[in-house]
């Protein structure tokens, strides 16, 4: 199985993000001919003006926005019942070897027990997520106070790359 959404975290970041910003994103994720789902907040209104592709996308608003960063993530799921990826607007694009690498993780684990697998960063700029159908259904169910990140009940799997991947944009 592989996972034909990215969720792209956006609520209340529009101040942090530079115009065409949102589309550049839109234009990675199809580009690996995947559907971005962003995710938006209070400034939604300011990120629809700056983004030219909105055909391509899914959006999903968070009406939890002032919580933590899971009731975006939470917002995002309920948008998909299969396992998909999650980045945050803000945050350095990865290379497109690293959501193959995920991919690839999560093709070889079947059904190992997984929630989510991670490509970490040393200061989590490009931390790339890959939420398996599992993690979907679990996630779905947890408050959108939680701290998703935290959580004992996830299962996470660290999918590190043997070579450092550069940035791309």
């Amino acid at each position: 199985m592989l996972a034909h959404n990215v969720i792209i975290l956006t609520a209340g970041r529009s101040h942090e993000l530079g115009r065409g910003r949102i589309d550049q994103l839109i234009d990675f994720v199809t580009a690996m001919k995947k559907t971005p789902i962003l995710v938006l907040g209070p400034d939604a209104d300011d990120l629809l003006r700056q983004i030219n592709r909105h055909d391509e996308c899914e959006f999903v608003f968070d009406p939890n926005f002032e919580g933590e960063e899971f009731s975006s993530i939470k917002a995002g799921l309920q948008a998909t019942g299969e396992a998909c990826f999650i980045i945050r607007a803000s945050s350095t694009l990865p290379d497109r070897a690293t959501f193959a690498l995920l991919e690839r993780e999560l093709l070889a684990s079947g059904t190992s027990g997984v929630d989510v697998f991670a490509h970490p960063d040393h200061d989590d700029s490009r931390a790339v997520y890959l939420v398996t159908q599992r993690g979907v259904a679990s996630l779905k169910k947890q408050p959108a106070s939680a701290r998703w990140l935290k959580s004992n009940d996830l299962v996470f799997g660290l999918v590190h790359a043997h070579d450092k991947l550069p940035s791309v944009g």
